[in-house]
């Protein structure tokens, strides 16, 4: 959903993340075998894509089978303008930190951080 650069950014700045489009084996996969990944990666899931995403977590959870923390973002609080990559990296660093998606239930809305000096 993102380009590797905000991964790299991300690397950068002390968090273990990878990119979806930088990886040869889920560039181009399907939504399922996505999340199946963060699983078993154990990673935290963040995307734009809540209309395919969140159909998946519910119908896993209330299955009972794995769904992986996820961090949704949206074009309306990150535009994709000039400073998004520099703004969502900002947001992103403070979520992992912070572990907000664990300490919100699993599911979270990235929101700006107000004091935003990317």
């Amino acid at each position: 959903m993102f380009q590797p650069r905000v991964a790299e950014m991300l690397v950068s700045r002390g968090i273990d993340c990878v990119a979806v489009a930088a990886d040869p084996l889920l560039r181009g996969a399907d939504d399922e075998p996505i999340l199946e990944s963060a699983i078993a990666m154990q990673r935290t899931l963040v995307t734009n894509n809540v209309a395919d995403f969140e159909p998946i977590r519910v119908r896993r959870a209330s299955e009972g089978r794995a769904v992986p923390p996820i961090i949704y973002t949206s074009d309306t609080r990150f535009p994709r303008d000039r400073p998004f990559v520099g703004r969502l990296v900002h947001a992103l660093e403070h979520a992992a930190r912070a572990r907000i998606a664990e300490l919100h239930g699993g599911v979270v809305w990235l929101v700006p951080l107000l004091d935003d000096r990317s």
